[in-house]
């Protein structure tokens, strides 16, 4: 109500009555008006007068910054702390799953230890490797290969699998003295065969010159689960069996695969000299059944080619050896054991009761 009068008395008051009233306010208005123009204006004057107005403010800022900056500095802190009070709590849980499941394999490798000594499984032999820097990434929208820093010198030859810490990254296409070049997994020319590690299904990986490559000649009805691990086969014993490839993702179509290794962070990489252990085709004969072992069998005689046949007389006389037939003489009849046998050129066999 108050409030209400008061309002009617300066509507009914003049204007400087307002402005007297509302002193500040007027002031404070005219300023404002005063800065506008001042920011806009262009003078020596102008420029003079903004000079010593920061050099009256500046002291007054600089000492306020002071606390401020400081509190600023307390706020991040406490944040910091509670950020890493959560991260401790999240690797603590971690580090509890982890050890459950370190306990977990170190009983299934004794299992497996105790399997293979029983069965008197053959050990894996281990593959040899040389270490190479990527220095050079040659790919581009047709091709994606790289370059490392070992070549045959190294002995390094086509073929050979290159793989990071992570996993397999290629294989070596062109080997040079000093440098390799390597065929990325995604490129479009790349065929190696994998396996699926859960299933052990075999199948084709290949690249399209995207990020993800897709599986080729999969069998019929394979049951695929989305984050299927993903290994090197041994077929056609280039690539060491077990590396790791990638996983299955979802996608349209075709069945792709992530990999693990992404050449935008890969530096240092492994060339698996790998040669598989396959000598059964140079291996010795095996010794024939009552030979002694580690003797070899006496060489058999040649036959003498075109050896004539020893036929007995009819009379029970001695064998004699039969004369093969010649080439035809100038008594045109040929005799009785030549016609029986056949041995007469240009004229059929015939048998004896025919005769």
């Amino acid at each position: 109500m108050a409030w209400e009068q008061k309002r009617r008395t300066l509507i009914n008051a003049g204007l400087w009555d307002l402005i007297a009233h509302n002193l500040s306010f007027a002031l404070l208005t005219v300023l404002a008006i005063l800065l506008l123009f001042s920011a806009r204006a262009q003078g020596s004057w102008i420029d003079t007068l903004r000079g010593v107005a920061q050099d009256i403010v500046s002291p007054v800022l600089d000492y306020a910054a002071g606390p401020s900056s400081q509190i600023a500095q307390w706020a991040d802190g406490l944040d910091a702390t509670l950020e890493i009070y959560a991260e401790n709590q999240r690797l603590r849980a971690e580090n509890a799953e982890l050890l459950a499941f370190k306990n977990e394999a170190i009983t299934l490798r004794q299992k497996v230890t105790s399997y293979e000594r029983l069965l008197k499984t053959g050990t894996q032999p281990t593959t040899d490797f040389v270490t190479g820097r990527i220095i050079a990434d040659t790919g581009g929208v047709l091709g994606q290969t790289l370059i490392v820093n070992v070549g045959r010198d190294a002995g390094v030859q086509k073929g050979h699998a290159v793989a990071s810490e992570l996993g397999l990254v290629g294989h070596v296409v062109v080997t040079g003295k000093r440098s390799a070049r390597l065929l990325l997994l995604s490129d479009v020319n790349s065929r190696i065969p994998v396996r699926l590690e859960r299933s052990s299904v075999k199948a084709i990986l290949a690249g399209d010159n995207s990020a993800q490559p897709y599986l080729d000649f999969l069998p019929r009805n394979t049951v695929l689960v989305e984050g299927d691990r993903i290994v090197t086969a041994s077929d056609g014993g280039i690539f060491p069996p077990g590396v790791p490839v990638g996983t299955l993702v979802q996608s349209r179509g075709k069945v792709r695969v992530e990999l693990f290794a992404d050449k935008r962070r890969a530096d240092f990489v492994r060339v698996l000299k790998y040669s598989q252990p396959v000598d059964v085709d140079e291996a010795l004969p095996e010794p024939l059944p009552g030979a002694e072992p580690g003797r070899k069998p006496p060489p058999s005689k040649p036959a003498v080619p075109n050896s004539p046949p020893l036929i007995a007389g009819p009379d029970g006389s001695a064998p004699s050896a039969v004369a093969p037939a010649s080439t035809p003489s100038s008594d045109p009849t040929p005799g009785p054991a030549a016609v029986s046998r056949g041995t007469s050129p240009g004229l059929p066999s015939q048998s004896p009761d025919r005769q």
